[in-house]
């Protein structure tokens, strides 16, 4: 029982995060001029590269990645054992489907947020970061846990 409640709240975390940043990107392609805040620009921008401009104009392998991503961790997914781990994973799952979608039916991924001089980035890239710094955090930690036990 706990577990099937486990795997409906992580699809609810990927499909809200799918939902939320298509819905943002929807209004940002659809807005016709940018938009200045003290810290941050709202502003639409076509990347067809990966983050932070990298690997520009390379979308077909981006894509590529993308897909085997999303096709092993969806094989993958009831393996994982720890809660921690398994959230984590549904973040970074929402956001890579979510750039997917862009990628396979725009040719790009629309990206509409700049924070100071920081790389325009969208919802999904800060899905998958969060989702990748909870994962690299409960990995150290659980380490420093058994070196200490020892």
């Amino acid at each position: 029982m706990v577990k099937i409640k486990r795997e409906y709240l992580a699809i609810v975390i990927c499909f809200v995060t799918v939902v939320i940043d298509q819905i943002i990107k929807l209004i940002s392609r659809n807005v016709s001029k940018a938009y200045d805040f003290i810290l941050f620009d709202f502003t639409f921008v076509k990347n067809t590269g990966s983050a932070f401009g990298m690997f520009k104009n390379h979308n077909l392998m981006l894509t590529g990645i993308a897909v085997v991503f999303v096709t092993v961790f969806l094989f993958y997914y009831r393996y994982i054992l720890k809660e921690q781990y398994y959230y984590a994973y549904f973040l970074i799952l929402g956001g890579a489907i979510s750039n997917l979608f862009d990628r396979l039916y725009f040719g790009y991924v629309t990206d509409f947020v700049s924070i100071l001089s920081f790389p325009v980035f969208n919802v999904a890239d800060v899905a998958i970061s969060v989702g990748g710094a909870i994962l690299v955090y409960s990995i150290i930690k659980e380490e420093i846990i058994k070196r200490l036990k020892k």
